[in-house]
């Protein structure tokens, strides 16, 4: 019945990634735990050479039923990942812990194969098709990185060594006659103690490895109340199942223990009292710490999301948008045994971790950033968030356009850095905030202007434009120094600004349209 639209189509791509990432000169980095002890970390180079192959295939069909248009269709993917030979070279001060190594070729260490349906209704509630309700239900499987099968590369995708060493000369860097090569290693990652000079991974991939997915509902509703201006509003609902995740290979909650507790003050004032874990005794960790890429059993995040909208095409010489939304991302813990490794909360996880882990059941989800210049920044989702933007065709061809922006400012996750035994983890960054969705920073609020004229000549148009940013000149703070063990005589302080808004800034540009 009705009149059908199908489409079906094919893609194939190959993808090839190679990373080489080394520490300089001795390849050794040092971490103050508890002046004046430090731990010293040799690091093997990072040598990767990886293939990821894609094929996926979709059909779809949009139904028009007079008032109702349905859309439905299936699509399939296939996604592999490789590991193509590699070679790196030994350590110049522990060549016998950190060899020069060869890593062989492996194919397919990583694979994928996901069936993803989408369905979706729209129907006009009168004759006129002004007013609009709409459902969906979309499943969503994420792509499978090229580059996964670095993970089980063995020693050349990554590998360090801790040893103790102690400060003397209070320079803040582990010199070769300070470190304890007597008591020898205290931790390493990405290879066998045992046997440095073995190629084979620590790590593994799971038999029952699946491509996350997101089950995503959505309802909303439409309304043209004049030719050129209409409301619309939607409610989303998400649930994201089979997230991946890195544990030591056999190791969760249940082997850790605690033993101690990290107590002071917050740059506010409230107290601090969280504690923190190690392995315990009878705890079993495999060979170098290997870890096991797998799906978080016991595990889910939810969101739910509420956006209205009002937009004014462009008519009368002026367009206009005014949106309004409120959020919620949070992740439950069902089965913490499960679901959990070590039970210490952490804004970051390991001395070159990025994950954040507040490891509260029914908590916002706390997202770290990594990159260049832009590391320690954390994103909790705005529960709320406004934006208006606009455009006028003044006289002579200038147009004037303006967008403001005000949302919930980002989150404030305490930490205190703490020393541990712990043969994995020796430093833990310990998360310390009550709640990070209760402890923010202000709000951010953005005003920025445009004035632009526009001059055509045959066909060609050529725009003069005049942007100023952040008119208010506003200093709103974006990220403070959240380590409360930070020493202000050294350095900034706990709660100290690093980073506010850029300043008010004025641009010219000229922009050829052909």
């Amino acid at each position: 019945r009705g009149r059908h639209e199908v489409k079906f189509g094919f893609s194939w791509r190959r993808a090839l990634v190679d990373q080489l990432l080394q520490w300089p000169g001795s390849k050794l980095f040092s971490i103050h735990i508890g002046y004046p002890v430090m731990v010293a970390a040799f690091t093997g180079d990072q040598v990767t050479s990886n293939e990821g192959r894609y094929t996926s295939a979709y059909v779809a069909d949009t139904v028009s039923l007079d008032r109702m248009t349905l859309n439905y269709g299936v699509r399939f993917d296939r996604s592999t990942s490789s590991l193509r030979e590699t070679t790196r070279p030994g350590s110049p001060i522990v060549p016998a812990v950190l060899p020069p190594l060869t890593s062989p070729a492996r194919s397919n260490t990583h694979v994928y194969n996901t069936l993803a349906p989408r369905v979706s209704a729209t129907y006009a509630l009168d004759e006129q098709r002004k007013t609009l309700v709409r459902g969906s239900y979309s499943m969503f499987a994420s792509q499978l990185g090229a580059a996964d099968s670095g993970f089980v590369a063995g020693p050349t995708a990554y590998s360090y060594v801790y040893y103790f060493a102690i400060d003397a000369n209070n320079d803040n860097v582990a010199q070769q006659s300070e470190i304890d090569f007597v008591t020898g290693p205290i931790a390493s990652y990405g290879f066998d103690l045992t046997d440095p000079t073995s190629t084979a991974s620590v790590n593994v991939v799971a038999d029952n490895l699946s491509a996350p997915l997101t089950h995503e509902v959505l309802v909303g509703v439409d309304r043209e109340l004049l030719p050129e201006f209409g409301l619309s509003a939607t409610l989303t609902w998400r649930r994201f199942n089979d997230l991946r995740w890195k544990p030591l290979i056999g190791v969760r909650s249940g082997d850790f223990v605690e033993v101690g507790r990290v107590t002071g003050t917050l740059p506010d004032g409230g107290a601090v009292d969280v504690p923190y874990f190690e392995p315990g005794p009878a705890a079993v960790l495999p060979p170098g710490n290997g870890r096991e890429d797998t799906d978080r059993e016991g595990y889910h995040q939810q969101y739910w999301g509420f956006e209205v909208d009002a937009r004014k095409r462009m008519s009368d010489g002026w367009m206009g948008r005014v949106g309004f939304s409120v959020n919620d991302h949070r992740e439950y813990f069902d089965d913490p045994g499960r679901s959990i490794e070590d039970p210490t909360p952490v804004a970051r996880e390991g001395l070159t971790g990025t994950a954040s882990s507040p490891l509260r059941n029914g908590g916002l989800v706390l997202t770290r950033s990594q990159g260049t210049g832009k590391e320690d920044f954390y994103f909790v989702l705005p529960r709320y968030q406004f934006i208006a933007n606009g455009l006028v065709r003044g006289p002579w061809g200038i147009n004037f356009g303006a967008n403001l922006l005000i949302r919930q400012g980002l989150a404030q996750p305490f930490y205190a850095r703490q020393g541990t035994f712990d043969p994995v983890a020796p430093l833990k960054f310990v998360l310390v905030s009550p709640d990070v969705g209760d402890n923010r920073l202000p709000a951010v609020q953005s005003l920025d202007l445009r004035l632009s004229k526009e001059l055509l000549f045959n066909g060609t148009t050529v725009s003069f434009d005049l942007d100023w940013f952040n008119v208010g000149n506003v200093s709103t703070v974006l990220k403070r120094q959240f380590d409360i063990t930070a020493n202000p005589a050294t350095g900034p302080g706990p709660g100290d600004t690093l980073e506010i808004m850029s300043p008010s800034v004025l641009r010219l540009g000229v922009r050829v349209s052909f």
